[in-house]
C-alpha cells in the first residue's frame, strides 16, 4: 500500500472515528430527551390522576361540606375546589406541553443525525471507491509490468539456499539440461 493511500485510510479512519464521536454525543442528548420526556408524561398521568380524584371526590365533598356547615363555608369549600381544579389543570397542561415539545425535539434530532451520518458514510464508501480502486490505466500498467518482470525470469523461485551448516544465502531452483535434473544455485553476490 502506497504513503498516499496509507494517508487517506488514515485520514478516513480518523473521520469515521470523529463522526462515530458525533453520533455519541447525539445519542446521549437523546437519551437525555428521552429522559425529560418519560418525566414530563409521569408528570401528565399524576397531574390525570389527581384530576379525576379529585372529580370522583367533588360531589360527596361538597354534599358533606353543605350539611355541616353554613352557606359561606360551603362557598369557601367551593372556592377551594375550585382553585385546586384550577392548579391541576394547569399543571397537566404544562406537563402535556412538555412532552409534546421533547418529542418535536427528539423526532427532529433523530432525523438530523441519521442524516448526517448516512451522507457521512455515502462520501466516505466514495471516497475509498475512487481512491482505493486502480483505474482501468493503472491495471494496464500493472499488467504490462508483470508481464516485462514474467519474461525476465519473474516466475523463478527464490529461497534461502537447503546447505546445512553454513550461513543463509539466497539460491535460485535451476534445471541442468545436461543431467536432466533441478538444484539449487547461489545468486550472485551471496558467495
Amino acid at each position: 500500500m502506497s504513503e498516499k493511500e496509507s494517508k487517506f485510510v488514515y485520514a478516513m479512519a480518523s473521520a469515521v472515528h470523529a463522526q462515530i464521536d458525533v453520533t455519541e454525543r447525539q445519542r446521549a442528548i437523546v437519551d437525555a430527551t428521552l429522559k425529560e420526556t418519560r418525566e414530563a408524561a409521569k408528570q401528565t398521568s399524576e397531574a390525570a390522576r389527581l384530576s379525576r380524584k379529585t372529580t370522583e371526590e367533588l360531589p360527596l365533598q361538597i354534599l358533606e361540606a353543605v350539611d355541616q356547615v353554613s352557606e359561606g363555608a360551603a362557598t369557601r369549600a367551593a372556592s377551594l375546589l375550585v382553585e385546586k381544579f384550577t392548579q391541576a389543570d394547569a399543571q397537566a397542561h404544562q406537563a402535556a406541553q412538555r412532552y409534546e415539545q421533547a418529542a418535536r425535539s427528539l423526532s427532529w434530532r433523530l432525523v438530523a443525525s441519521v442524516s448526517v451520518f448516512s451522507a457521512l458514510l455515502l462520501a466516505s464508501v466514495t471516497m475509498v471507491v475512487l481512491h482505493v480502486i486502480p483505474s482501468a490505466e493503472e491495471i494496464r500498467s500493472l499488467q504490462e509490468t508483470v508481464d516485462r518482470l514474467e519474461r525476465r525470469g519473474g516466475r523463478a523461485l527464490v529461497v534461502a539456499c537447503p546447505e546445512e551448516g553454513k550461513p543463509k544465502r539466497l539460491c535460485v531452483r535451476i534445471f541442468d539440461e545436461q543431467t536432466n535434473r533441478e538444484g539449487f544455485r547461489v545468486i550472485a553476490g551471496y558467495q
